[in-house]
């Protein structure tokens, strides 16, 4: 046991005694005798979130050491069991050694299985929906140290897919994996009025899109992909040595001068745009593994990133409203984003707390460098505007205003609370932030007196 934890950017603390159990055995144990201490738990992956998820608990449960593989891969059924403490990267090179890639990963390779499907976090397919999507079958440990197993034919499959770890302690899935393939991708440089006229035709054309703007950048970087049975282009010595140069350059940049400059010399902001887009893209048409397709991103520099999840048909809204507010800010030589606004497109979801629940959906982020002034400012009225669009949602993990109604615009909340209920009527597995500004739920007399916690008001904080 330790005591404290603190997530990978540093903005979220938690002052609580930590295990990180290494076997199912000890994970029942630890989670038995804080439950029976009256202290209430909560989950803890690779700490690469923004919102107030895991802070504030009473008990943290870090799932650091369970990440190894439980059964290997079934070709037959094409599903793979794994403990959830296992990041994206791990699963990808397992996988990939087997013959397969897992579905709708996310672009960033550390977030732990666990963390990915608890926020509803996804990939790219406009066939598929999140990764959370791909789970057949997870095991859950109780609040009294019992296993759950339940499978996407039970009753509640649907409350614990997106469950942000209110139910319990997510311990294993069993996941939909697909034979490897390749992907065909068309990198283009192309205006930004063209784009926001073709999202339509854009998603109809092509299985997987994304799209990257620089802000203040006339144009807009598209990958455009789609499966070939063409086979991936042969590595070459001098590809493989500029990769490693640009993600050193691209290193450098992110973590030391976009924050100098934003921090000391912001109006040099619109250059460093125009030299990382030139620098960092290239048109080119390339053929690829899958696995390495959809996990191009090779530096993940320390950054504040908003992301909204908007029904597809108001994809060039969404993108409109960023793109002039960023612009209006510019005007007052304020430059509140340094990092590229990014955007990919999926399928519909099942799950009742997904952010793309029940629609195909365009996921934009807009990201900035820790340093950065009026972000906060900018971040507000970012979720003004996208909060404006009809049945937009904020990504579970990122950065979001809690006090927004954004349960209001999830149509089966009623019934996810009433599986919560029923499996953890103690609230042993929520934290204040969950409790009052989320679910908002009616105060209530807990089993046993808890150890001093700070609560969540009911009031708006004040103004930054």
């Amino acid at each position: 046991m330790t005591t404290g934890w603190t997530n990978w950017l540093g903005d979220r603390h938690c002052d609580c005694e930590v295990a990180r159990p290494r076997s199912l055995e000890e994970l029942q144990q630890v989670v038995r005798r804080a439950a029976r201490e009256g202290r209430r738990i909560r989950p803890a992956g690779a700490g690469y979130s923004w919102s107030p998820l895991v802070s504030d608990a009473e008990f943290l449960v870090s799932m650091c050491n369970l990440d190894q593989p439980i059964r290997p891969i079934e070709a037959g059924e094409r599903t793979v069991e794994v403990q959830c403490g296992m990041t994206i990267g791990k699963l990808t090179t397992l996988t990939r050694k087997a013959g397969f890639t897992p579905i709708s990963p996310t672009l960033f390779p550390k977030p732990t299985i666990g963390g990915v499907i608890a926020t509803g976090s996804h990939g790219t397919g406009i066939k598929t929906g999140n990764f959370g999507d791909q789970v057949l079958e997870m095991t859950i440990v109780r609040a009294d140290g019992s296993l759950q197993v339940i499978g996407n034919e039970d009753r509640d499959f649907r409350a614990a897919q997106v469950a942000l770890g209110t139910l319990g302690i997510l311990y294993s899935v069993k996941l939909r994996v697909e034979p490897q393939f390749n992907v065909y991708t068309d990198k283009r440089l192309v205006p930004v009025h063209y784009v926001l006229e073709e999202f339509q035709d854009l998603i109809e054309s092509y299985e997987f899109v994304e799209i990257l703007w620089f802000p203040q950048q006339s144009h807009m970087w598209l990958y455009l992909m789609d499966r070939t049975h063409s086979r991936a282009d042969p590595p070459r010595f001098w590809s493989s040595l500029r990769r490693r140069l640009d993600a050193a350059v691209e290193n450098t940049a992110a973590n030391r001068l976009i924050p100098w400059v934003a921090s000391h010399a912001p109006r040099l902001t619109p250059f460093l745009n125009r030299t990382a887009s030139a620098l960092s893209n290239q048109v080119k048409a390339s053929v690829q593994t899958a696995s390495d397709a959809f996990h191009f991103q090779r530096v993940y520099p320390k950054n504040w990133d908003c992301c909204y999840v908007v029904p597809a048909e108001h994809a060039t809204r969404a993108w409109s409203e960023a793109i002039a507010l960023v612009n209006e800010y510019a005007r007052s030589e304020q430059y509140p984003v340094n990092l590229a606004l990014h955007c990919r497109f999926t399928g519909r979801s099942d799950a009742w707390l997904a952010p793309n629940y029940g629609r195909r959906s365009l996921w934009i982020e807009v990201a900035t460098a820790r340093a950065t002034p009026h972000w906060r400012p900018f971040f507000r009225s970012m979720e003004e505007r996208w909060f404006a669009i009809p049945d937009a949602r904020p990504h579970w993990s990122k950065v979001y205003d809690p006090w927004r109604d954004i349960a209001s615009r999830y149509p089966r909340l009623r019934d996810f609370l009433a599986v919560r209920e029923r499996w953890d009527p103690d609230r042993v597995f929520l934290n204040p932030f969950l409790e009052n500004a989320i679910f908002r739920l009616p105060a209530r007399q807990r089993f046993r007196p808890p150890p001093a916690a700070t609560p969540y008001t009911t009031a708006p904080p004040p103004p930054v």
